[in-house]
């Protein structure tokens, strides 16, 4: 069986397969966009220290590359970062054609966070700065291990993929060695049960929420969860989705 990768977000490249002097906006759909995981010679990983950092952090890349008013162009990588300013950072909210290049979106992904030591005027980081830039924010670790760089295994949603010089993305699923954290209540009959974590209030989709704490979110293993939680008809209909997810959001959903 092929391995599934995880989902990452990018400014890629523009609608000639070019870097610069391209059409504002996304004309093709993958200028700034999602994909699966790939080998890039990464060579660092910023991973944020706080989980609401992550969390906003992915979000926003996911808006990004939603928005097909963003595309990418390395001499106008500056101009998705004046129509983001104008919107309060919610990239969703961008209605006027501009462009981005990758540092430059992370940039702006990591600003939506609310990392507002990476506000600037002028020119945003690039890859070859970006690991100065986000370490002297305070609110980002760098981590070297090949384990980081040669495998999505162990990377985590909202960590931010460097190769210096040459490009950068961010990760969007929890890789399949991290572990999803869980809670433990008493029941009546004074056994424990197990719970997943919460994931963010914020969040739409089963599917994401659970990826976003590191849990299998196949069909099988929702499933599985649905029959844990009191449903055994399983179909991955909307309404037993948003039970599940409703559940999931408070810290209520039982583990399979």
């Amino acid at each position: 069986m092929v391995n599934q990768m995880v989902k990452i977000g990018h400014a890629s490249i523009d609608e000639r397969g070019k870097g610069r002097g391209g059409t504002a906006g996304d004309q093709t759909g993958r200028e700034v966009y999602m994909r699966q995981w790939y080998d890039k010679n990464w060579n660092l990983v910023l991973r944020p220290k706080k989980a609401t950092v992550a969390e906003k952090s992915a979000k926003a890349c996911e808006k990004g590359c939603a928005n097909s008013h963003i595309g990418y162009d390395m001499d106008q990588r500056n101009t998705a970062h004046t129509q983001a300013k104008l919107v309060k950072y919610d990239l969703s909210k961008i209605k006027i054609k501009c462009e981005t290049d990758c540092s430059a979106f992370m940039t702006l992904c990591a600003l939506a966070a609310g990392v507002k030591s990476l506000e600037y005027t002028g020119n945003a980081p690039t890859t070859s700065t970006m690991r100065k830039a986000f370490s002297a924010s305070g609110e980002y670790e760098v981590l070297e291990d090949k384990k980081y760089l040669t495998s999505d295994a162990y990377l985590k949603r909202g960590d931010i993929l460097v190769s210096e010089g040459h490009h950068t993305a961010m990760c969007l699923e929890n890789g399949s060695k991290v572990k999803a954290a869980k809670t433990t209540s008493n029941t009546s009959a004074g056994t424990k049960t197990s719970h997943y974590e919460k994931c963010a209030a914020s969040l739409i989709g089963l599917v994401f929420a659970l990826s976003s704490i590191g849990v299998d979110s196949s069909y099988e293993h929702r499933a599985k969860i649905a029959k844990a939680n009191g449903i055994t008809n399983y179909k991955g209909t909307a309404e037993q989705n948003t039970k599940l997810l409703n559940l999931l959001k408070q810290g209520k959903l039982i583990r399979a």
